[in-house]
């Protein structure tokens, strides 16, 4: 089964299962993390075998994978975001092409993923890797007003997104530009 029909069944998935009700600034889930290296990275990105990935999409479990620590979740369709520190800065990108998102530690992937190892500079704008962080990462979903063109110009809707946050040292949050997120309506 080739990658891009993955993708497509995992989004129908994902999209026949979502639940619609409406959480205003709630924690999805979170990770505590005591001076590891993690990277946010849609797994699809780093699942080697169709079977581990249809196995894994099934239930979001990450003993599928052999990871001790990690947070999935399922998401909206988004492109490139960026994750900031604490001044504004910009400490890397994500994306996901499956509708899932996840933290995982950075040790665990590369000893799993031979692949993603041997070309990491590839993935630079799929995935941020934070480096030596302590504290909790936290999956927010919020809703946030945004501009939607496909609407007309100077219109707006709420939209839920998935934020990424880290308290801890070095913090971090998510930053979103408008045209970035997609709500598929």
């Amino acid at each position: 089964m080739s990658n891009k029909l993955l993708t497509v069944l995992t989004a129908m998935i994902f999209t026949c299962c979502t639940n619609s009700t409406n959480k205003t600034n709630s924690v999805v889930m979170e990770m505590n993390v005591k001076e590891k290296d993690i990277i946010i990275i849609d797994p699809v990105y780093i699942i080697n075998d169709n079977d581990e990935w249809l196995e894994f999409i099934k239930k979001l479990d990450k003993s599928v994978l052999g990871f001790s620590d990690a947070i999935v979740t399922e998401l909206s369709d988004y492109h490139q975001t960026e994750i900031i520190d604490k001044n504004g800065y910009t400490i890397g990108e994500w994306c996901s092409d499956s509708n899932l998102l996840g933290c995982f530690l950075l040790d665990e992937v590369l000893a799993y993923s031979k692949d993603f190892a041997k070309d990491n500079d590839h993935w630079k704008n799929y995935c941020v890797i934070i480096r030596n962080f302590s504290g909790t990462i936290q999956f927010v979903n919020e809703t946030r007003r945004i501009p939607c063109d496909f609407l007309g110009e100077g219109k707006y809707e709420d939209a839920e997104i998935l934020s990424i946050k880290g308290i801890g040292e070095p913090s971090f949050d998510t930053k979103y530009l408008p045209t970035e997120i997609f709500t598929g309506e």
